[in-house]
């Protein structure tokens, strides 16, 4: 409860009777301050009384015209107040919205003696997210002014706010576009189904209901068709969202282009039925943990988080794009024993622990991801690292370490944001940039390379076909 401006001018007013009655040395005006000082507390009781009274009788709603909405969608807020009885006391409410999201929300009144009323109005919702929307405020008021209370009642409403699908998204290798959908799978074994595989002749112990009966009147001989079996394949979500992804303009960053690559994976596993786990990275370490699960609840949760994650801010640990590997500070030892300068002897210092190297590469966000999601893993995986190309050595590190998840024939797939597509300014020199890409190219196809492990690149189409074109004419024109 808060006592108003009107409140404190009557209470002066008893406070210049006291003074007044001291110095006259008079008791009237003491009778006076003192039957001030009372009726306040009167009406401070009778307030008080009223407020309780109020909010037993009230009931506070508001509801969301949908749940789910893209980003820059709009939703319509409807705030209703309804009381049992009328009110005694003027009722104001405030509609909360949260941050982030914009309207023009206005408070509304309940007057003294109604009984309800309500408010709708728009949210837009340009940040992708989720937000919860907080019970309205409502401000209680008594007819002479004197005090007003506040309270935050009724229930929360969450939103989910879905980044906008990118139209311009590009996932392939060396410019070419991937041949199958992302997601998707097969599984390689014959048996019962529903695709058709191939027909073999047949065999004892062979069910009747599996005879290809226009097979075998073609062919003079029973035949049996093989069905494609459905098998489960377990998949594991990496996905990178540290500083470095938020390059790119707003709603075209790095993160917004893979997020959508790793949305396409939730949607496959949930469309069949496999299980899904997921693991997010920031700056500081995992930010998101799901152990694999084919329930379609879990995995809701797991797309809900990844709409939600962020780029994080960076924290003061630097890293070298392309930090040495144990073999090559061995090798620079070796060179630096037969140099004798005082420069030489310094620096060989620097160079005497190659396993200074693995320690260091350990702990990187992104290896601790895939080692924590190894631990006590068993059975058939296919891990999926979604991340850019700024950490080249973490990122090799990784995929050999996930090659190791399990026990099965899983594999590796490494979805790549190449930063020459998304760094400003970066298409003013186009020939500059696509030896950028070149460099970003060589790295992929050397994480193509290692066995069980497929690498794409993930960006935007335009860019990526300006920069290819730029290489195209260098080498028509004889620049290379």
């Amino acid at each position: 409860m808060r006592a108003t401006n009107r409140f404190w001018t009557v209470a002066a007013l008893a406070g210049a009777l006291v003074v007044w009655a001291t110095v006259l040395g008079r008791p009237l005006p003491l009778v006076g301050a003192a039957g001030i000082v009372a009726w306040l507390l009167a009406q401070q009781y009778r307030f008080v009384r009223l407020v309780e009274d109020s909010l037993g009788s009230l009931t506070v709603d508001h509801s969301v015209s949908r749940q789910r909405v893209p980003a820059d969608g709009t939703t319509l807020l409807t705030t209703s107040v309804d009381a049992d009885e009328p009110l005694p006391l003027s009722t104001h409410v405030q509609p909360s919205v949260p941050a982030g999201a914009d309207s023009h929300s206005d408070t509304f009144t309940i007057e003294r003696g109604d009984r309800t009323n309500s408010h709708s109005f728009d949210i837009t919702w340009p940040v992708a997210g989720a937000f919860t929307i907080d019970p309205p405020t409502l401000t209680f008021r008594d007819a002479l002014g004197l005090f007003e209370r506040t309270v935050q009642t009724g229930p929360e409403r969450a939103v989910q706010v879905q980044p906008r699908a990118r139209r311009n998204v590009h996932v392939g290798e060396g410019g070419d576009l991937v041949a199958v959908g992302v997601g998707e799978h097969e599984t390689g074994d014959t048996g019962s189904g529903l695709e058709p595989a191939d027909i073999r002749e047949y065999v004892p112990g062979d069910s009747i209901n599996d005879v290809d009966w226009n097979a075998t009147a073609r062919l003079g001989e029973l035949h049996v068709r093989e069905f494609e079996t459905e098998t489960d394949r377990e998949t594991m979500l990496f996905v990178d969202h540290r500083a470095t992804l938020g390059a790119g303009t707003p709603g075209e960053t790095k993160l917004d282009y893979l997020r959508q690559v790793a949305l396409a994976f939730v949607d496959s596993a949930r469309d069949l039925s496999d299980p899904l786990g997921c693991y997010t990275v920031g700056d500081a370490g995992l930010t998101g943990t799901y152990r694999p699960s084919a329930n379609a609840d879990r995995q809701l949760d797991i797309r809900r988080h990844l709409q939600a994650v962020s780029p994080t801010e960076t924290t003061d640990r630097t890293h070298d794009r392309q930090p040495s590997s144990p073999a090559r500070a061995q090798a620079v030892q070796q060179r630096l024993a037969t140099d004798d300068t005082d420069f030489g002897r310094r620096l060989v210092g620097y160079f005497d622990r190659p396993e200074a190297y693995v320690e260091r590469v350990a702990e990187d966000p992104l290896v601790a991801a895939v080692r924590s999601a190894r631990a006590g893993h068993e059975g058939a995986n296919w891990s999926v690292i979604l991340t850019d190309d700024e950490r080249e050595t973490e990122v090799r590190e990784a995929v050999k370490l996930a090659r190791r998840i399990g026990t099965g024939d899983g594999g590796v797939l490494v979805f790549l944001a190449p930063t020459s597509l998304y760094e400003p300014g970066s298409l003013a020199d186009l020939d500059a940039a696509y030896d950028r890409y070149a460099d970003f190219e060589r790295f992929r196809r050397s994480l193509a390379a290692i066995d069980g492990v497929s690498a794409y690149e993930v960006g935007p189409a335009d860019r990526l076909d300006a920069v290819l074109a730029s290489g195209r004419r260098q080498w028509s024109g004889g620049g290379r």
